[in-house]
């Protein structure tokens, strides 16, 4: 079992219903930023698409200095993020949030929820700049994030996965995706492919 994996199993707790939950959120965070090293900061892996860890995706600052206002957590259980304040410190912010849980295990079922979460970045990534940025991340911004960054790479870029991977290493070099999360990213990848051969006209 992979490190991201145990402390996403740490956090089984952090549900609000739990009394438990705050200790447990706090324990996850302790051990992601005991280990975090470089991989700590935000990393802009395309105009408008950050990926991180748990720590910085909860850290109000760094929120606001990269203009974050849509969260994609790839987590197996919920965290809890900061209230930012408004422009001119008035109000606060709402970020939206979604959730989808995974373990970082090679098999996690990776591929079927690439759709929705390549769906949520692009419809950040199309609306206009103005209106916000969006952050991608799991415990340790390692391995599940970088493997649906990369997963929105191939749809929107056109990249295989070796490619996909390798550009996100060149953003972020911790990044490393479990073998399993490789494998579905290929079948991804050859699964857009083929949808895109069943797009073009048989006379063309």
């Amino acid at each position: 079992m992979s490190t991201d994996d145990k402390d996403a199993q740490a956090a089984s707790s952090a549900s609000p219903a739990n009394p438990r939950g705050k200790f447990a959120q706090d324990l996850v965070l302790k051990l992601a930023a005991a280990r975090a090293g470089s991989s700590r900061a935000a990393s802009l892996v395309i105009p408008r698409l950050y990926l991180s860890d748990a720590i910085s995706a909860m850290d109000a600052g760094i929120l606001r200095k990269y203009n974050i206002t849509h969260i994609l957590s790839v987590t197996q259980h919920p965290l809890t993020y900061p209230e930012l304040l408004g422009k001119g410190g008035q109000g606060v912010r709402d970020l939206a949030i979604l959730h989808i849980p995974l373990m970082d295990t090679a098999r996690a079922d990776l591929l079927g929820v690439l759709q929705r979460s390549t769906e949520y970045i692009q419809g950040v990534l199309d609306s206009p700049e103005e209106s916000g940025n969006v952050l991608v991340h799991c415990i340790e911004g390692i391995s599940r994030s970088v493997a649906v960054v990369c997963a929105y790479l191939i749809f929107a870029k056109g990249y295989t996965a070796a490619e996909a991977v390798d550009y996100v290493k060149s953003k972020r070099s911790v990044s490393s995706p479990n073998p399993g999360f490789v494998a579905q990213l290929s079948r991804w990848a050859e699964r857009l492919e083929e949808q895109a051969k069943a797009r073009v006209p048989a006379n063309s």
